[in-house]
């Protein structure tokens, strides 16, 4: 006979990671909570970092499918980016394991940054708007959406994407004037 085992741990137990390679980064867990129930795991209460960036949010592991699926809540602050920082709020998904989980991987939600030197002719104080993200075999590509931007005096609205070169576009007007950093 075959003999089924369920694993439940309602009470939700507290875990830490002290240093965890993820791609190009390390990933560590300074709090967090873990509660498994069947199929079910979530991980809430998440702060952390993965580089030099602060991690805060919830992660949703679904083990009851033929592979896993994951579902991240939360945000990222101050992550690097070319001379300044970016702050993310969003969610995430993914599912499968190995190379399979990082080419599924998709996030949504908002997006501010300051002291962006975006090109040598663009360097942005601030930075608001909206992102998705998806990961290709080429690298991720980005689409950037209700973008508000200030450079100097100048406000700038617009949008960007991630171009089949990889390179990041903005296409941004101010007062009628239309603008396309690379």
């Amino acid at each position: 006979t075959t003999e089924i085992y369920t694993l439940s741990l309602h009470d939700a137990l507290p875990i830490s990671i002290q240093a965890l390679p993820v791609a190009d980064a390390r990933l560590s867990l300074t709090t967090a909570r873990m509660a498994w129930d069947g199929a079910s795991v979530k991980v809430s209460s998440i702060q952390g970092k993965i580089g030099d960036a602060m991690l805060a949010g919830d992660v949703r592991v679904d083990l009851s499918g033929r592979v896993p699926s994951y579902r991240f809540e939360g945000k990222i602050e101050e992550l690097s980016y070319k001379g300044g920082k970016l702050d993310f709020v969003g969610r995430g998904t993914a599912a499968g394991t190995g190379l399979a989980l990082l080419a599924s991987v998709k996030a949504e939600g908002t997006l501010r940054g300051r002291s962006i030197a975006f090109s040598p002719d663009a360097e942005f104080r601030r930075v608001v708007g909206r992102f998705q993200m998806s990961v290709t075999p080429a690298g991720p590509k980005w689409k950037l959406s209700g973008l508000e931007l200030t450079q100097g005096s100048d406000s700038y609205s617009g949008e960007g994407a991630t171009q089949a070169d990889g390179r990041l576009v903005l296409d941004l007007s101010s007062g009628g004037r239309q603008v396309r950093y690379r």
